[in-house]
């Protein structure tokens, strides 16, 4: 199982082992472990990294970066098509958790998450 951890700092992690990536590939992986499972359009992420593209060359460099993570961890860690979210079954997020640690109303394991 993967763990993306963003607080402090922004590592992806699996079985407790750094597995080291390019930072743009962190960055999508962080942008669509913010919304949790409301997940992020295609449109936004086009805007967000690669604003300076026409739409056809950054929906294309969108695909290649989702192809290469897929390639590089074994695995997909996003779900979805048009809207993408991390796929909580190859990826889990310290922002998820803290998210649900919020809403269960538990402060403590909340504040635990974040360094």
């Amino acid at each position: 199982m993967l763990r993306l951890e963003t607080f402090g700092g922004l590592v992806l992690t699996a079985g407790g082992v750094e597995c080291p990536q390019p930072r743009r590939r962190l960055a999508v992986l962080a942008r669509l472990a913010a919304p949790g499972a409301l997940g992020v359009s295609r449109d936004e992420l086009h805007a967000t990294f690669w604003p300076e593209r026409d739409v056809v060359a950054a929906r294309h460099s969108l695909d290649q970066l989702l192809y290469e993570t897929r390639r590089a961890l074994g695995a997909s860690p996003t779900a979805g098509t048009g809207t993408l979210r991390l796929d909580p079954g190859v990826i889990t997020s310290d922002v998820a958790d803290w998210t649900a640690a919020l809403q269960r109303g538990d402060l403590a394991a909340a504040a635990a998450l974040c360094r």
